[in-house]
């Protein structure tokens, strides 16, 4: 097989890996648990008393509300509507609310329902696809909000609340309570547009369908981050998003509408012993260009198709995802120095990077990062 055969193969292959689901609609079915042997609490563990998280509930429900959606969608003749359901948070009392990017995109019409039964026509202020953060507003004045926390500030073991509008069920929001089971997690969202959460938080409070956009809390009623997916082959293994990222998303959106992001302007796949033995070269950790579009800062800076970069500003590069995550610390029109190999040799060389073109407008180029 040819090196370009192959990279077109390779570059198909890679859009079909797995991810986690996001906790949107559509609303599954409710199905029974199976069946376990719980083990009773010991007197003494009731003596030292386990949380109770009834006032902190009683705080921060105010400023959580739902976020109902309806998508026009084309069927053969005819055009149907397709409900969806999610969770926002309020975080200024004038009106602004943040939620996940993946509840509303699509949406001809979102309407906000707050705990005190109003229901509003929210307008989107701006969406993050890549950070799956969205920010609606709705015409309001002096509602409720709530603080943010410091998810740095986390620790594995610490207890955590999540609010949302789980399955969609009426009756306001369903409460769960778990602990920080992992921090920084980095996950696959979308594998067709290569979509990661960095440094996500891991937690075991139940997160179900419609907690999308949820508020995660500490004891103290501070938002540390927004509940965005599940693992689904797996049990009590949900993911959100760190308040300190959601800050810094948030205000650019509020801004511009917009977050933005370097661009680098390459497909690429992690370098795998069994990729270097179809390339014929010697494995080492890193990542392979697929594609180095001739227009992009990649193309002008002499990558090639079947280039292995292994740094980028000096950072040591074994993944996809590290490569994402270094490439985003930097901003548009940063000049970077990174090393690759080429034919088994190591060269060096600096671009300049350029701003990522919103998803929509990467059309069949999604994927480059």
């Amino acid at each position: 097989m040819s090196w370009r055969h192959w990279a077109s193969a390779l570059l198909v292959a890679s859009l079909a890996g797995s991810c986690v689901t996001p906790t949107s609609t559509p609303l599954p079915t409710v199905t029974p648990s199976p069946t376990s042997s719980a083990v009773p609490l010991s007197p003494s563990a009731l003596e030292q008393g386990l949380p109770s998280v009834a006032s902190v509930v009683e705080r921060v429900t105010p400023a959580v509300v739902a976020v109902s959606t309806e998508e026009v969608q084309s069927q053969f003749f005819f055009q149907v509507i397709v409900p969806g359901a999610g969770t926002g948070v309020i975080i200024r009392s004038d009106g602004y609310i943040v939620t996940n990017n993946h509840v509303i995109e699509g949406a001809q019409q979102v309407t906000v329902t707050m705990a005190d039964g109003r229901s509003f026509t929210a307008t989107v202020v701006g969406r993050d696809p890549e950070g799956d953060l969205a920010v609606i507003k709705i015409d309001a004045q002096d509602l409720p909000t709530i603080s943010f926390g410091s998810s740095d500030g986390l620790r594995v073991g610490d207890w955590v609340i999540a609010l949302g509008n789980a399955l969609g069920l009426e009756g306001g929001s369903t409460v769960t309570l778990g602990i920080v089971s992992a921090r920084g997690r980095t996950i696959l969202t979308d594998p067709v547009r290569r979509i990661y959460l960095f440094d996500a938080i891991q937690t075991d409070a139940a997160i179900n369908p419609g907690n999308s956009g949820g508020p995660l809390v500490n004891l103290q009623g501070e938002l540390v981050g927004i509940s965005t997916a599940i693992e689904s082959n797996a049990q009590g293994i949900g993911f959100a998003i760190p308040s300190e990222v959601v800050k810094a998303t948030v205000a650019n959106l509020i801004s511009s509408g917009r977050v933005t992001r370097a661009y680098l302007g390459v497909e690429t796949e992690e370098m795998t012993p069994r990729i270097a033995r179809q390339m014929g070269v010697e494995f080492q950790p890193g990542i392979v260009v697929l594609r180095a579009v001739s227009s992009t800062p990649a193309g002008r800076a002499g990558l090639q198709q079947g280039d292995i970069l292994i740094k980028l500003g000096g950072e040591r590069i074994k993944s996809d995802a590290e490569f994402r995550r270094a490439l985003w610390r930097y901003q548009p029109r940063d000049t970077v120095e990174m090393e690759f190999l080429r034919d088994g040799n190591a060269r060096t060389t600096a671009v300049t990077l350029g701003e990522r073109p919103p998803t929509a407008a990467l059309l069949g180029q999604v994927s480059l990062a």
